[in-house]
Parts: structure tokens; sequence; C-alpha cells
């Protein structure tokens, strides 16, 4: 079974690929306020990954509730291979879903309250970055 760092480490990464993918789609569209709220979830997202990296897995009580499975390596499509700005704002919106649910397996996993209530957070806030996408995409598309 993962340990509770692999996982925290497998966010982490994930943050940091969202927080690149959203920096370079809002180079690329043309309205001001998909510009603006790529900007946000980009900022969102490196915030996810500082809230991240203050966890110390040596001081937490961790009593795995349930087998954790973590991908090894993840699939991440290069952000310049991702062709326009419809199919990057669709993967976008899938990645977002993954992270709210892998977030939610994370916070039901360990028995750490901490960690329950980090991972809970993170998991409604990637929740909500799909929602406005999607709302965007809708607006766009």
């Amino acid at each position: 079974m993962p340990s509770i760092k692999q996982a925290i480490n497998a966010a982490i990464k994930q943050e940091e690929y969202s927080y690149k993918l959203y920096m370079s789609m809002q180079k690329q569209v043309v309205f001001a306020s998909a510009k603006q709220l790529l900007r946000r979830l980009a900022k969102e997202e490196l915030l996810h990954k500082k809230a991240l990296k203050t966890l110390d897995p040596k001081k937490l009580e961790l009593k795995p509730k349930k087998r954790l499975y973590v991908a090894k390596s993840i699939a991440w499509a290069p952000i310049t291979e991702l062709g326009g700005i419809r199919s990057i704002l669709r993967f976008a919106i899938h990645k977002e879903e993954q992270a709210y649910q892998r977030y939610r397996k994370f916070a039901q996993t360990f028995s750490s309250k901490k960690i329950n209530i980090l991972f809970t957070k993170l998991a409604e806030q990637e929740k909500n970055h799909k929602r406005l996408l999607t709302a965007e995409y809708k607006k766009a598309f």
C-alpha cells in the first residue's frame, strides 16, 4: 500500500501540472473573462501545492482505513500537444474531475483528521474548478 508521503507527492505533482496548464491556457484565450478565470485557477493550484507541502507525514497519525492506490506515473499530455482551446478546456475539466475524485479517496483513506480536512477541502475546490471551467466552456462553445 502506498504511503501518505507518496499520496502527497502525487498530489503536489498534479497541482504543479495544473498550474502550468492554466498559465499556458490563459496565453491562448482571447476573452478577458477566460484569461481572468484561468489566472485565478492557476493561483489556486499553487495554494493547493503550498497546503500540501505543509504536511509532515512523520507527524501525522495515520491508520489506513482502506487500500489506496497511487499511480506510479500519471499520464499527462504535454501542454503544447493539447491542441485548440476547446480540447484544452475539455482536458482541464477532465483533470479537475480526476483531482476531485483523487482527493475524496485520499480523505477517506487515512484516519488523520488533519489529512481528512485538507483533502476534503481540496476536493471541494477542485469540484468548483470543474464547475467554473464547464461554465466557461459552455459560454465559449
